[in-house]
């Protein structure tokens, strides 16, 4: 693929839009006079076959007839005309055009054949094509306003670039109603050449970029999307992640109980977690954290928070949000708490959340209350909640002397203020805006979306582990892999044990008598199974045997089990495992993404539980011991009841094992499952192991 240049996209000196008409305002018309309006600087030329002159600019029939190449075409006409139109763009020499009309892929046969020859000419030509089927982007710096739909006065240039798949969601968010300030927003269309991951990289590396918002339906590069997301982090870049269409389709793609722990949202959550990317769910919440990362792209090292309030109803709200959105309330130190006292009832001791109303609200007192909160060293975060509207209610002039006093206490402050009204359907006051901007104090709108955003920056503060770095695959491991429709399940289990995952003993067995001397030989209790490459649910099938205790028991369940299965597979002997933890372990192989690795309570039950831990590939033990001492299974396996303590290293063995083995052959499989994986007290077996080929037809 050919490199393309996004700065003659996003920084263009020169500019001609085709379809600019005074006769009608269609999208190139409106889109040049979108560019007039906010002084883009650079030339501007309109192009129309018949017209001599647009708004008093001189207008020009075709790209051939301007006085020089422009570095950036915005297209606009039917799909039909527009292949010839891109071709005169190759022949001048063009390198980056926008497609705002519609008409292809999105339209059927003959708009995926357009479609088609725009991307030909582009990629042979080198051509950075924004789009089809799009509205465009916003420079803000540049005061560049390639885009139809009308905004509110001038961008405000910013710090927040937007990359969005949706266009609708784009005019919402070119709107700027939070003031936040733009240095790009840009709508994706189609994305024949340039895709969501080309934006992210282009803004990764941008001097006037901090924040990075992305509303995704798709994710269409998933390995450029890594490389791109790893750059904006390496940048000091936050990226923030609205992502739509998360729903349960993909776990279909699999049979392997795996799919269904690891469907679209969970998998998509891993990968985001991978790469550093801050999740979202609703647009409100993602400007709220836009406007908290603006200000601190970092998160304070301390976690603990503070919240303050003039309410004791709203403090007990502020504490249930807090609780749902992951923030660490600490107590308030001796030292602090005995600084406050004197500003409270008697009756009242001060704790957190802090409901400062007190003993009223008297200026002296409330800055004596915030000058010890900002010397209290084990506080991360101050957060103070007012009702303070646009309209100069409430709490408004209460909310701006704080402001003011925060300001003057933010250079010595140990923790960082950051300020919130409670509701967002007001809008937020003006002086207490003014005096927190000048500060580069963060003003955000509604508890609920206010307390989600801190919750997702202070999660930014917790160690992130690293990505292991994956063992070579042993040419004869994977020689056999490749072969796996071929290995019966004992020759299945060897496989995995030979690629370090922990196995029960397992045995073909041929006849009646062959499973009963067999399990004499491996010590009774013993099970019995039928499987076979297609048999992926084998309880389901009644084909699993456990806990017999003789031969005679032995012979009877090998004579119902080869009936059963019949020429689809074998009959096999395993010794009984346990008691211990049943646990799944599974991968799921994304075509895209790479192996998907699912840690989670086990078993028969394992699909009624789902309760899993799920991160990408490659793991390590380090991060698999994080996976397995989540939740209730972490307690579990740390022991409860009088039982265990439980071998959670060799565990963790199996996962960075599975690992390894599913990067290695992630071109063979759709899923690799170990259900169960028993964790004794010391040791851990593998007892069951499904190996689902890539595009293999589901038992």
């Amino acid at each position: 693929m050919p490199d393309y240049d996004l700065d003659k996209l996003f920084r263009p000196k020169s500019i001609a839009v085709v379809g600019a008409s005074p006769d009608r305002p269609l999208i190139g018309t409106r889109t040049y006079r979108n560019l007039r309006r906010y002084n883009y600087p650079g030339n501007l030329y309109p192009i129309h076959p018949k017209n001599e002159s647009f708004d008093g600019d001189k207008c020009y029939r075709s790209l051939s007839d301007l006085p020089e190449v422009p570095d950036f075409v915005f297209i606009a006409i039917p799909a039909a005309r527009t292949p010839e139109v891109v071709d005169e763009c190759a022949k001048l020499g063009v390198k980056a055009i926008e497609v705002a009309s519609g008409g292809y892929g999105e339209s059927g046969a003959e708009g995926a054949a357009l479609e088609k020859r725009i991307r030909e000419t582009a990629e042979k030509h080198g051509i950075a094509l924004c789009g089809p089927n799009n509205i465009g982007y916003i420079s803000g710096h540049e005061q560049t306003v390639s885009w139809p739909s009308p905004i509110p006065g001038a961008p405000k240039p910013g710090g927040v670039a937007v990359i969005t798949q949706s266009g609708s969601v784009g005019i919402v968010l070119a709107q700027d109603e939070r003031k936040i300030g733009l240095a790009y927003l840009v709508s994706a269309g189609n994305e024949t050449i340039l895709n969501a991951a080309d934006y992210l990289a282009y803004f990764a590396t941008n001097e006037n970029v901090r924040v990075i918002l992305m509303f995704l339906e798709t994710i269409r590069d998933p390995a450029k999307f890594a490389k791109a997301a790893d750059a904006a982090r390496a940048a000091g870049k936050r990226v923030v992640v609205l992502k739509v269409g998360r729903s349960a389709l993909g776990s279909r793609a699999v049979s392997a109980h795996t799919g269904a722990l690891a469907g679209e949202d969970a998998l998509y959550d891993a990968v985001f977690a991978r790469h550093g990317i801050l999740v979202v769910d609703e647009l409100d919440q993602m400007l709220e954290l836009a406007v908290l990362l603006d200000s601190y792209g970092d998160a304070p090292p301390n976690p603990n928070v503070v919240l303050m309030t003039l309410s004791g109803g709203e403090a007990a709200l502020l504490a249930d949000l807090a609780a749902k959105h992951n923030l660490v309330l600490q107590d308030l130190s001796p030292e602090t708490t005995a600084k406050l006292q004197p500003h409270f009832p008697a009756w009242q001791t001060p704790r957190n959340p802090l409901d400062a109303y007190g003993l009223g609200w008297d200026l002296p007192r409330i800055e004596q209350i915030l000058t010890a909160l900002a010397a209290d060293k084990t506080i991360g975060t101050v957060a103070l909640a007012f009702d303070a509207p646009a309209s100069n209610g409430g709490d408004g002039a209460w909310a701006q002397q704080a402001a003011e006093i925060c300001a003057r206490l933010k250079a010595a402050a140990h923790p960082r203020f950051v300020f919130l009204n409670n509701s967002a359907a007001g809008g937020l006051h003006a002086g207490t805006r003014q005096a927190l901007d000048a500060a580069g104090i963060p003003y955000l709108a509604g508890m609920g979306h206010a307390c989600a955003a801190l919750g997702a920056w202070a999660s930014l503060a917790k160690p992130q582990s690293k990505a292991a770095k994956p063992a070579p695959m042993l040419a004869a491991l994977r020689t056999r892999a490749e072969k796996v429709q071929t290995l019966n399940e004992a020759e299945r289990f060897q496989l995995m044990a030979d690629a370090g995952v922990p196995m029960a003993p397992c045995r073909a067995v041929a006849s009646r008598a062959d499973a009963e001397k067999t399990a004499k030989e491996l010590g009774f209790p013993i099970a019995l199974k039928g499987g076979g490459p297609e048999i992926l649910h084998k309880t389901e099938m009644g084909l699993v045997k456990l806990g017999l205790r003789d031969a005679a028991a032995v012979g009877a369940a090998y004579d119902e089990l080869a009936g059963k299965v019949g020429g689809k597979g074998g009959v096999f002997v395993q010794p009984m495992i346990g008691p211990g933890v049943e646990l799944i372990l599974g991968a799921r192989i994304d075509a895209g993404f790479g192996p998907a690795i699912v840690v989670g309570m086990g078993g028969t039950y394992v699909e009624i539980f789902k309760a899993a831990s799920l991160r990408m590939a490659p793991i390590g033990r380090e991060e698999a011991l994080g996976m397995l001492r989540q939740g209730a299974l972490g307690k579990i396996l740390a022991g409860a009841r009088g039982k265990g303590p439980y071998d959670i290293e060799a565990a963790a063995g199996a996962v960075a094992a599975l690992s390894n083995f599913a990067l290695g052959t992630a071109d063979l499989f759709a899923a690799i499952e170990i259900n169960p994986l028993i964790v004794l007290e010391k040791g851990a077996f593998g007892v069951d192991v499904v190996l689902e080929p890539r595009g293999a037809s589901k038992h």
